[in-house]
This record gives C-alpha cells, sequence and structure tokens, in this order.
C-alpha cells in the first residue's frame, strides 16, 4: 500500500509539473488571457480474452468520449438547424446513456456496487458475482446492456456503444482498494527528503487528512511515535473508481469548454502487417465509432454556412443588385437587402445543395466550390472587358508600326530561307548518290563474297569426292587381302587335317 501511495504520488507531481510547465496563464486572471491546444490521445474500446478493472475503467473513458462526440457531432449540429428553421430530418443515431447508467449509475450502478464490496471486510469476488446477479440480472431490476457469462461462474457481459465484452470478477475488488494508512501518512510527512514531503503535501485529498505542515528533519523518533499514535490507527479507504470518475468528470467538463476536432485512427488488421486491408474490421471499426453516422450527417447536412452579410459582400457580383443596392433604400433594413442579393445570387447561379435560415444561409458540401467557381468567372470576365479595351488600342498603335517593318524583314528573310532550302536541296541529292554509289559497291563486294563462297563450296565438294574414291579403294583392297588370308588359312588347315588322316591311315 505504501508503495503504491508513493507511486501514485510521485506520478500525480509529475503531471501537475507538467501542466506547470506549459500553463499559458488561461485560468489565472492576474495573467493575460492565452490561448491552447489540447490533444486527448486515448487507444479505445479494449476487449481481450480476460478483461479486468482497468478495461472497465478504459471502456468508461471511452464510452463517455462517444458521447461527448455524439453530442458534438450529432446533437450540436442538429440543434442549430432546428434554431435556423430550415428543411432538415432529425438523423437517428445510438445514444450510449444506458450504458454510462449502468456503469456509474449512483446508486445502482457497476462502480458503486463495487466500491460498496470493497467496504464490506469479508466480500470478495464470488460475493461481487452475487450482487451483480441480483441487481443487474434478474428481476425487475434486470439491465438490457447487462449479461452474465454462460460458462464463467465469475464472468459477465456489459453491451458496450463498440460491442459486447466480457469481463471477469477475480480481483477487481482489490484492483479498485486505494488504502490511506495512517501510519504511513505520518512516516511520510517526518521523512528527512523535502521532495517526498512537496510530493504528498502538494495534493491533500489524496490522502483523506487535513491539512498539515512539513516537518523538519530535525523531528525525533518520539515526535514520530507521538504522531502515530494521535492518528487513527487502521485504513482510510479512497477507491479508485472514485478518483478515476472524479478525473474523468473533470476532463469531459475540459471538453465541453472547448471546440473539440476528431482524428480517428483505423486498424487496418489484427495481424500488425502491412499491405494488409481487412475491409470488415475496418467497417466494425467506422461503425462502432460512429464514423458512419457522421459521415451520412455530412452528406445530407450543410457544413459550409455564411450569414447573410458575409454571403451577400463577397458574390454580390453575381446579382443584378449594383454595389450600392445593398444600402438600405425606401426603408428596407439592411439584413432583408443582405437576404434578398443572397438569394438572387442563389437564382441566378442556379444553386440546388442550400437552405435559407433565419440568419445563415447553409451550403451543401461542393457547393462553395460552385459558387466560388462562379464568382471567379464573373470576376474574370469584367476584368477581361477593361483589359481588351485597353489592349485593342495599344495592339492597333503597335499593329501598324509592325506591318511596315514585317514586309521588309518577310522578303529577306523568305529570300534567306530560299536560299537555305536550295542549299540543302543539293546537299540531299549529293547524299543520295554518294549513297547509291556506296550501295552499288556494297553490292559488288556481296557478289563477289558470294562467288568466292560457291567457288570453295564446289572445291570441298570436290575434294571430298575424292576422298570417298580413296575410301572405297581402300575397302576394296583390304577385303581382297581378307579374302586372300581367308583362302591361305583353309588350305593351310586342309593339310594339316590330309597329315592328320594319313597318319591315321599309317597307324591303323
Amino acid at each position: 500500500a505504501l508503495a503504491k501511495k508513493i507511486y501514485s504520488q510521485i506520478f500525480e507531481w509529475l503531471v501537475r509539473a507538467v501542466n506547470s510547465a506549459i500553463d499559458t496563464g488561461v485560468n489565472d486572471r492576474r495573467k493575460k488571457m492565452g490561448r491552447s491546444i489540447g490533444i486527448l490521445d486515448i487507444y479505445g474500446f479494449e476487449s481481450f480474452e480476460q478483461n479486468s478493472f482497468e478495461q472497465l475503467c478504459i471502456n468508461l473513458a471511452n464510452e463517455k468520449l462517444q458521447q461527448q462526440f455524439n453530442f458534438t457531432v450529432f446533437k450540436r449540429e442538429q440543434e442549430e438547424y432546428r434554431k435556423e428553421k430550415i428543411d432538415w430530418s432529425d438523423i437517428a443515431f445510438e445514444d450510449n446513456q444506458i450504458v454510462l447508467d449502468l456503469i456509474e449509475k449512483q446508486p445502482g450502478g457497476l462502480l458503486s456496487i463495487i466500491d460498496d464490496q470493497c467496504r464490506l471486510p469479508q466480500a470478495n469476488h464470488q460475493t461481487l458475482y452475487e450482487e451483480f446477479s441480483q441487481r443487474l440480472a434478474r428481476g425487475k431490476g434486470k439491465h438490457p446492456r447487462f449479461d452474465l457469462a454462460k460458462r464463467d461462474p465469475t464472468g459477465f457481459v456489459i453491451h458496450h456503444y463498440a460491442g459486447p465484452v466480457s469481463y471477469r470478477t477475480q480481483l477487481l475488488l482489490e484492483k479498485n482498494k486505494d488504502y490511506a494508512i495512517q501510519e504511513h501518512v505520518a512516516l511520510i510527512e517526518s521523512s528527512a527528503s523535502a521532495f517526498l514531503q512537496s510530493v504528498f503535501l502538494g495534493k491533500e485529498s489524496n490522502l483523506n487528512v487535513s491539512s498539515r505542515k512539513a516537518r523538519g528533519r530535525s523531528q525525533s523518533a518520539q515526535d514520530l511515535t507521538a504522531a502515530s499514535a494521535k492518528a487513527q490507527s487502521g485504513m482510510k479507504l479512497t477507491t479508485v473508481a472514485m478518483t478515476f470518475k472524479e478525473e474523468l468528470t473533470s476532463l469531459m467538463a475540459e471538453l465541453n469548454r472547448a471546440h473539440p476536432h476528431y482524428i480517428r485512427c483505423i486498424k487496418p488488421n489484427a495481424e500488425q502487417v502491412s499491405n494488409k486491408f481487412s475491409s470488415p474490421m475496418v467497417i466494425e471499426q467506422l461503425r462502432c465509432g460512429g464514423v458512419m453516422e457522421a459521415v451520412r450527417i455530412s452528406c445530407a447536412g450543410f457544413p459550409t454556412r455564411r450569414t447573410y452579410e458575409e454571403f451577400a459582400s463577397r458574390y454580390r457580383m453575381l446579382s443584378d443588385m449594383k454595389d450600392k443596392g445593398l444600402q438600405a433604400e425606401t426603408g428596407i433594413p439592411a439584413q432583408d437587402m443582405f437576404r434578398m442579393c443572397s438569394l438572387q445570387v442563389i437564382k441566378n447561379v442556379q444553386l440546388k445543395g442550400y437552405q435559407a435560415g433565419r440568419t445563415q444561409i447553409f451550403l451543401k458540401q461542393g457547393q462553395l466550390a460552385v459558387l466560388e467557381t462562379f464568382r471567379n468567372n464573373a470576376l474574370a470576365d469584367k476584368a477581361t472587358f477593361i483589359q481588351k479595351i485597353v489592349k485593342g488600342r495599344v495592339e492597333r498603335k503597335r499593329y501598324r508600326a509592325l506591318k511596315a517593318s514585317a514586309i521588309v524583314i518577310q522578303s529577306s528573310w523568305r529570300g534567306c530561307v530560299g536560299r537555305r532550302i536550295a542549299r540543302g536541296r543539293r546537299a540531299e541529292r549529293e547524299a543520295e548518290l554518294a549513297a547509291l554509289a556506296e550501295a552499288e559497291r556494297e553490292r559488288q563486294r556481296i557478289a563477289e563474297e558470294e562467288e568466292r563462297l560457291r567457288l570453295e563450296a564446289e572445291e570441298r565438294q570436290r575434294q571430298e569426292e575424292e576422298a570417298r574414291k580413296r575410301a572405297e579403294e581402300e575397302r576394296v583392297r583390304l577385303e581382297q587381302e581378307e579374302h586372300a588370308r581367308a583362302l591361305a588359312a583353309a588350305r593351310a588347315q586342309a593339310e594339316v587335317e590330309m597329315e592328320k588322316s594319313a597318319e591315321i591311315r599309317e597307324l591303323r
């Protein structure tokens, strides 16, 4: 508990130090009023396999921001249309107030039930689950956005604006408790570290103690013991949910005082890889973030609006009124003259995507560009008319002066050009003759080469024929020699057989 408290106080001290460093004096009357730009960066709805107290707080903040986004984009826009009494049909959008009531309603909300359970000494996650079941999931008190998990005996489901998220009651009570032990408070106040004392005394409400003065380094151990004895023994409970709701309420109040603009970051795929775009996942994010409804309002609504005075002053050249016609004449109020001029401009350019309100004129997306095009064309036409008169006189005088000089220049230039053309044609003829001669020489060379190749081929053919004849003669000679050897061998064999026969007869 002491480590958590020190960490929390140092973190808050760091936030205060940063805010003090970038403070522009907006909230200090003694300083000159300044302007600031704040950036609220939040990840978005979280839904993991196991969701606990952290996800509940983050999703509550997202629900609050979504409601503020709905109010800014939808409600405020449509209220202005109704105020101006223009022809407009409200676009229905999902209001998440019922989910906010489920979580933060006092009493009876989820955070309220968790705080109540934290105050009970025997409470645990099972008793918290039973309390949720009795007060939010059964009977008349059953909430349409709350369900009990079917397979998890300690789980429950909240149907958020972005979709259902399953939570578990384990550790909800432990994470929500924020004890301030009085002995720890006395110990920190007696610390010799001036920094640690300033951190804890900088925001006394975090400790739920009365105003105390910092003690010096010379405080003895007896003083510490006396201070601890005077302090109430035990623990002072301050839940995280209480602090979180207070800070979230302060944040929303700050946002409502400002003029917010929104940047929606879309996650293209769940794998976090490049060059992969999951259309169903992107569409689901756009739908859950209210972007689809915002686009519908942008398409059906009137993002461009001008007062009649601003509109008439800028586009009066498109009307039939003269410049002095914008002034009040014959007792007609100036505002009515501006309105007449604006409507006449719209009639002349045949603008269709507009609505005329009580004090403003509303234009659909793209219509302002149409008006600017007509205005630029009208200004260009008037400028062109003035320019053509002046330029005509100047150019006629210049033309007469140039005409006489041009005749002399043309005659000289034509002669020069004719001579240049003649030289060029002669050069072309010479080049053609040279090319023909070169082609003839190349043809003769090719013919000689072909003749040489033909003679070489005939010579090779003759040599091949002679070689073939020699090979044939050699083959015949070899066959004759082989025949002669065969006859000699046959005769020798016959003689051997005759000798053997003779010997056999002798032996007989």
